[in-house]
């Protein structure tokens, strides 16, 4: 927020050639009178060509598409697919608890081949256990799925800053990973029901002996969705995240954590990659920020800001 168009790609092509992949728009961002959207458009598809000429690796941009009303949503969906981006180098985010259900059901059946990332800002005013007729973060990213979306935010499970149980967010990234592409509703790993449910389960066995279950029911088996991880991550928490979620089938977004590395975001990046590729060669992040200069002022960086965290 705050950055020209200009600035906030030089941003992207930071993060890019630092060797990171993904980056996003984040919910708030659109059409600013200092940063047109269209102009954003342009300026990241520059830098996203030149990044790639640089590193030889794809790059993927996600862009806000939210808008007030449907007809500025489609223009800016039309204004990136008519910028020239590789399929595959972009995503339409949408708000999807703001914008609604029918937006992002509008964007998966206009736009069958972009990946479409739901934003969930606004979420816990459903999702907080504070709200006693609501529902939980699984139950938001099934619905999520089945209303087109190919990733939606997860939760940091109790790593990053963002308010949740581990149990419940590891649960909804666990659950949208193991979708099934084909297959009767009731063999999804997510409908299993619990041993101790026999409320639960006499009232889906009632309900299947009065209602007719056909075979052929194809719109019941859903593909997986990818869990999307961010706020108040960094390269130092990376292992303990992937350690808890167990898997590292999971898009990050790291802001700050890349962002505020004191070398700028091109060495946040590098030691983001850094620090997987610690957990990936099993050595201790501090052990290979030895001959790693990236990851070793983001630790240093890092703790100090844990410190005065912490004694606040």
């Amino acid at each position: 927020m705050g950055l020209t168009s200009a600035e906030y790609a030089e941003v992207c092509y930071d993060f890019w050639v630092g060797g990171g992949d993904f980056v996003k728009n984040d919910e708030s961002q659109a059409d600013q009178d200092f940063c047109p959207y269209d102009k954003m458009v342009r300026h990241v598809k520059e830098a996203m060509d030149k990044a790639v000429k640089e590193t030889g690796r794809k790059k993927v941009h996600s862009f806000n598409v939210s808008a007030a009303d449907f007809d500025t949503m489609i223009k800016r969906c039309e204004l990136i697919r008519q910028a020239g981006f590789e399929v595959g180098s972009y995503a339409f985010l949408i708000d999807g608890i703001t914008a609604g259900w029918m937006a992002v059901q509008t964007l998966r059946r206009k736009y069958p081949d972009v990946f479409i990332h739901f934003h969930r800002a606004g979420h816990s005013g459903y999702t907080r256990p504070e709200n006693p007729i609501g529902f939980s973060v699984l139950v938001l990213s099934k619905f999520a799925r089945l209303a087109g979306a190919s990733g939606i935010h997860t939760g940091t499970a109790g790593v990053g800053k963002m308010k949740g149980s581990p149990e419940e967010d590891i649960t909804a990234a666990d659950g949208i990973l193991k979708l099934l592409a084909k297959g009767h509703f009731f063999n999804q790993s997510w409908s299993k029901i619990q041993a101790n449910g026999k409320e639960i389960l006499k009232m889906v066995q009632e309900d299947s002996i009065h209602h007719l279950i056909l075979e052929d029911d194809s719109w019941r088996g859903i593909k997986k969705c990818a869990p999307i991880i961010s706020g108040g991550l960094n390269p130092t928490l990376l292992k303990k995240f992937i350690e808890v979620a167990g898997t590292v089938d999971f898009i990050t977004t790291m802001g700050a954590g890349c962002h505020a590395h004191p070398d700028g975001t091109k060495a946040g990046a590098t030691a983001l990659v850094q620090s997987l590729e610690a957990y990936e060669k099993k050595i201790p992040i501090e052990k290979y920020a030895k001959t790693h200069k990236e990851l070793a002022r983001a630790i240093e960086f890092f703790s100090k800001k844990k410190q005065k965290v912490d004694q606040a």
